[in-house]
Parts: C-alpha cells; structure tokens; sequence
C-alpha cells in the first residue's frame, strides 16, 4: 500500500513504508515508518500522512542515510493531531480579559474546562471543536504552567473519565462499548500466542482506610480529632482477599465527598443579580454557620458556574440568599446584571456545618467510592498482550475500536470475560495485522512531560493538596508570613500563628498517636466555669478531668506536690487519702492536716515495770504511744485518732517504747490555747503541767499530754 507525504495540499513524496501503527487510551497515537527512495527528498516537520482517516505529521526530522546515489533510507515517528495540544499553554484570563495567566486555580465542570482548553488550542491553530463531554459537577483544579495536552489528562484524572481526540475534536467521556467478537488461543479462533503481565505500580490491596475531605464538618465531629470525613460509625476500614494476599494496607483520600445539598435556584430578584431563592431548601442556613469563617456559594451550572461567592445573609422566611460581589475577579463583576443566578442553576453551599443527616449520606458515599476503590485493586492488574491470526481477522472482517470490550478466553489462564482493549499496533502494510493491549484496568498515561521545572512545581503543588480556591489565594500571606519568620496553619478566622517564640491558636490537643486527647489549652468558654486547661480527659470530657483550672481560676486535681528549691522540703495533698502533709528537708513529715490521723483522746494506764504491757478492756485504744515512771509509777499512755491536725510523727523504738521523734502537737476538734483545751464541745480552765523525766520534758495541759520535748 503506498502513502502520500504531503506539505499542506502538495505531495512531496510517494511511498510504501514499512512500519506500525501505536494507539493507546489516552496515550501514543503514532506512526513509525521506515522507507526508500530513489532521489533524495527534504522532508520536513509538519510534513504528513493521511493514514485510517487521520492525519499524522512528522515532529521531528526522519533519520535519512545515503545507501548510494539512487537510494535514500528514511526512519521516522509520525503522531497525532493530538500532539498538537502539548505545544499550546492552557492559559486562564488575566486581568485584561485576555488568556495570559498560567498559575491559576479554576472551580468549574468538566465542560467549562473543555471549553477553556478548546480555546487555547485555537489561539495558535484553527480547527479545535469540542466533542462529548460528561456532564459532572464543578471541581477546584490547579495549574501551574502546564500545557493542555498535560492539562487534558488532569481533567481525566479529577472527573474520573477519558479524553480522546478525532482529527481536531476533543472529547471528555469514556468510549466504551461491545464488539461481538470471541478470541481464544488456537487454529482458527483468533489469537496466536497470549502474554499475561502485571501492570507497573499497581500493587494489591486488602486493607483500606478511607477518608474524605475536610469541608462542612463540625468542630467535635468523631471527638475533635477526626479532621476528615470518615466511614460509618464501626467501620474503620475495608477489607478483601485477605485470605489470599495477606494484610496490605493502603489509605485513600476522597476529597470530593464531603456533607453538602445541591440546591437549585428557583427564583430570581430581576433587579438584583445578587439574590436568589431556593423554595425546597429545607434547614436554616443560620443555624449552620461556622464562627469566624464565611459561608460560600459554589455554583456548578449556569453562567456562575465555578465561582465560589461568598454568602453576605439567609432569609429562611423567604429563603432567599443574597451574596456578595466577587473581590477577586478583577475584569468583570460577579455577579452582575450581565453574569448571574438564573432559575434552575445548580449550587452547593461550603464552609458551613451540616446537618446529621447530610453527614450520614456522606459517610454512606465514602464508603460506596471506597468499596470501588478497593474492587480495583483487591486483585493484582493485569494486562493481556495478544499476537492476533491476520488471516482470521482478515476472514471475519475484524476492524476493532479502541477502547471497546470483546470477549478473551482461556482455560489455563482461567479466562472467559469481556476485556477492554486499551491499546493495539496495526501493521500499516496489513490492515488485520494486531497486536492487542487488553486489560480491565485502565490508567492514565502521561504522554507529554513537561521540562524538569515545571514537573517539579506541579509535583509540589500536587503534594501540598492544595485543591481549595481559598487556600491558594492566601497562599501568598503564607509566604510572606514564612519569610518573615512566622508559620501559619489555617485560614483566616481560625488559624494558629507560630512567631518566634509565640504561639497564637484558639485550642492546642495533646494526644497519643492513636488520636485520644489527653491534655489541652482552649481559649473557648464564656462561662466562669469553663475548664480552659485540663489532663487526663479528652476536649468534650474536659470538666471532669483530673486535673484542671476554669475560668474563674480554681484548680482541681486529685493529688499535687509543691517541692522548694531546697532539696527535701515539700507540700503534699493527697485526694486519695485526704490528707496535707509539710516535710522538711531531711524528709521528715512535720504537719498532717488529716480526717483520721490526728489525736482525738489521750488515756493511760498503771502498768507494772514492763513498758511492753498492754491494759485489756474497751475503754482503752489499740494506739501504743508512751512508756515512762511517772511519780513513782509506770505509765502506759494510749491514744485513739480522729479529723484533725498532727504536729511531729510518733515512732516506736527499738525497745519497743513509742515517742514524738520531735516536739509535736496532736489536735482534734477545738483548740483555744489562751482560755485552756476544748475537746468536742467541753471547755475547761487550762491547767498545764510540766514533767521533767532525765532531761525530757512531757507537757500536760488537763491531763493530756500534748507535748514532749
């Protein structure tokens, strides 16, 4: 079969190549030739051929040997129209309404993004139309100097579809469909060989975590820790093919899912653009708002479609919302009598709390998208590549459609399945002549590469997640604020500030790595009895943790304490067994304020010389303190305890005699030391006696002996 090379509507060459034809779902769509000729012809980038009702240009100059005067060997890579795209920039308006601008963040549709990219192509070459396009709901993309072939792929990958492109027409949607066909390996059935491989970076897996974003979630959602969405309550992750595979375990995050109501518009204010009325909306919006942070208004259809407005009131009488102009858009005003809501327009409110029942469908679709996550990936990915019988396809007139599925068997491999064909080569001399990519997975296929600068920036971009039109637009503050030695986290409202020394945060959780709160500082509580520091609790918990300080600046805690400087001395306060204890720096206790340890009576007992002698009888304690003669008799003396403060600490010697180890005083009840002792309720005239027995000193005021020295 002979080719013609053309140059716009000349022939500079007839040929008859050898060579292959590379398609692949969103991927090659290319050509390689190899030819000779008797004269030498200049061919030329952007030379073509027209080959299965496409063009295919030569990008690069052919390599061209002289084998001798009257033969020239050519080799070369023809592509695509397609690649066409990976020389235009995708551009965003500037602030002149022009498209100039190639860091930018866009909140719109899949067809808004189509509609964009199709007019950058057309900026440098004619001809670019737009093909199908799913209908989807709008999503933040970001892009930082990419061309619109890379840009294409980003669209794909966000929308979770395919984009293909026919000549000029560019299209967003998956080509699926059914070819009656059967092959298997053998005579006369299709196949001459089949190879099985796994896909590159596709591994196993049987455990999965998932979690969605972080919008429209209260502050105490799953016990202040849980930043994101999560799973339905008992469902911390999914699993499949355990059995099979082992624990592999993978997390997945869904930023797309999150608790929202897509509402619509159903009137209009044709004198304001900036309001407009819902009638099915069914909760105060007022009820929902988050302090210090702006409720928005995303638009996913119409001519606002994309733009993220901010709310400025709700009417929940009316139901009537209006919003504020745009302060960002700098060419036009949004929204205006030219640009606004229009009955019908699609919307989603953010920045908002939901109600529980919005938050419980949430978690239901999380838990759907991550079961279809997983189905994708419980199993290893394969790809099956098949040298296809040329005479059989030629027979049965086989003419195979990208992207489509037929039907592969085979009993060694355990196949009978339809399976998608997600690439082929076609010898251009042997129109049957295929080598099939089959697969049931199809992965995004980067194509193009940007320079090593621009890889590097979408990769950083990519990393950080920053896939929130108002984390981009402050990104600028983050800078500045980070050379000037200051680390910010959050937005404005509810951001922390780490500047030098100074922390500046609403609330700062301490917690184990498992994410149960321990200990925590808040500045949250208009209450006096607001507990604002606390250990021992989690934050909902906080006023009965063990320890804590309210606002009105008590303290409680279960056991505390108070060391000096000087090694030894120290106050302690025991919850547990209700005591305050004074030690000095040798250790010793000096003072006990105490509910059963302090004296309550003191009695004794004439005993005969032997100090260890203990009188029977109820009326005496269990309580041995003193031995000592006494006016020339031995006595015992026994006391019993009750509430009330201890001075000094009684020991027991090696002899068994029992003593104050230092000066000391036992209290209970009242003590009026000037007017004489009241013990209970009884008061009597003091009568103090000293004793002096070999230099000891025993002081007795009524008969009780309340000192000795």
């Amino acid at each position: 079969m002979r080719y013609q090379i053309k140059r716009g509507s000349n022939t500079v060459a007839t040929i008859r190549p050898e060579g292959r034809q590379q398609r692949r779902i969103m991927a090659e769509n290319t050509l390689s030739v190899a030819f000779s000729l008797f004269t030498y012809v200049n061919v030329l980038i952007g030379d073509y051929i027209t080959y299965d009702g496409q063009r295919y240009y030569f990008k690069e100059l052919p390599t061209v040997k002289k084998v001798s005067n009257n033969k020239w060997e050519y080799q070369g890579e023809l592509k695509s129209k397609q690649y066409d795209l990976a020389e235009v920039q995708f551009f965003m308006y500037d602030s002149n309404n022009e498209l100039q601008e190639g860091d930018f963040s866009l909140m719109a549709n899949a067809e808004t993004f189509i509609d964009l990219l199709v007019t950058n192509a057309n900026r440098v070459s004619s001809g670019w139309t737009k093909g199908v396009v799913d209908a989807t709901i709008a999503k933040n993309l970001t892009f930082s100097n990419q061309n619109c072939l890379s840009a294409l792929s980003d669209f794909a990958e966000a929308f979770e579809t395919e984009w293909w492109i026919e000549n000029q027409v560019i299209h967003l949607s998956k080509r699926e469909g059914v070819q009656n066909f059967t092959f298997e390996y053998g005579r006369n059935k299709g196949l001459y060989n089949i190879t099985r491989q796994s896909v590159a970076n596709s591994n196993v897996i049987t455990r999965l975590y998932a979690f969605g974003s972080d919008k429209n979630l209260p502050s105490n959602y799953r016990g202040l820790f849980a930043k994101r969405l999560r799973m339905p309550v008992g469902i911390n992750y999914l699993e499949d093919n355990v059995d099979k595979f082992g624990i592999i375990e993978h997390t997945e995050i869904f930023d797309d899912v999150y608790p929202h109501r897509t509402g619509t518009v159903t009137e209009v204010d044709p004198l304001n653009p900036l309001k407009f009325t819902d009638a099915t909306m069914e909760f105060n919006v007022n009820d929902y708002l988050i302090s210090g942070l702006v409720a928005k208004v995303i638009f996913q259809t119409g001519q606002l479609a994309g733009y993220e407005i901010e709310l400025q009131s709700y009417n929940h009488s009316t139901k009537t919302f209006t919003v504020n102009v745009v302060k960002d858009e700098k060419s036009v005003e949004i929204p205006s009598e030219l640009i606004r809501p229009a009955v019908e327009d699609k919307y989603i409110l953010v920045d908002i709390t939901m109600p529980v029942d919005y938050i419980t469908a949430a978690e239901l679709e999380l838990q759907d998208r991550a079961q279809a996550f997983l189905d994708g990936r419980k199993e290893p990915i394969i790809n099956y590549i098949v040298q296809c019988d040329k005479m059989y396809f030629r027979r049965e007139n086989i003419a195979l459609i990208l992207g489509n599925y037929v039907t592969l068997k085979d009993v060694d491999f355990d196949l009978n399945k339809a399976i998608r064909i997600n690439g082929y080569s076609r010898d251009i001399q042997d129109y049957y002549n295929y080598n099939l990519e089959l697969a049931e997975t199809t992965q995004i296929q980067r194509i193009v590469r940007q320079v090593a600068a621009q890889e590097r920036i979408q990769k950083a971009v990519d990393t950080s997640k920053i896939n929130d039109i108002n984390k981009v637009r402050a990104l600028d503050g983050t800078i500045r604020d980070f050379v000037a030695g200051r680390i910010r986290f959050g937005n404005n409202g509810t951001s922390s500030i780490v500047d030098g020394n100074l922390i500046t945060s609403g609330t700062m959780l301490l917690g184990s790595e498992g994410g149960d709160v321990e200990t925590g500082i808040t500045g949250i509580g208009e209450d006096p009895e607001s507990v604002m520091i606390w250990s021992g609790a989690s934050f909902a918990n906080r006023d009965s943790a063990v320890f804590r300080v309210q606002k009105d600046g008590k303290v409680f805690m279960s056991n505390a304490s108070i060391q000096s400087s000087e090694t030894g001395k120290r106050i302690s306060i025991d919850g547990s067994e209700n005591n305050l204890k004074l030690f000095d720096g040798s250790g010793n206790e000096v003072l006990r304020i105490d509910d059963d340890n302090a004296l309550l009576r003191t009695s004794y007992y004439i005993v005969d010389w032997s100090p260890l002698q203990t009188p029977d009888g109820p009326e005496y304690p269990p309580n041995y303190m003193y031995t000592r003669l006494i006016n020339s008799q031995w006595r015992s003396y026994f006391y019993n305890t009750g509430p009330g403060i201890s001075i000094g600490k009684g020991t027991t010697d090696s002899n068994g005699f029992s003593t104050l180890s230092q000066s000391g005083l036992f209290l209970s009840g009242v003590a009026d030391i000037k007017g004489g002792i009241r013990t209970g309720d009884d008061l009597s005239p003091g009568l103090t006696q000293d004793v002096v027995i070999n230099g000891t000193t025993l002081k007795f005021v009524h008969g009780i002996l309340v000192s000795v020295s």
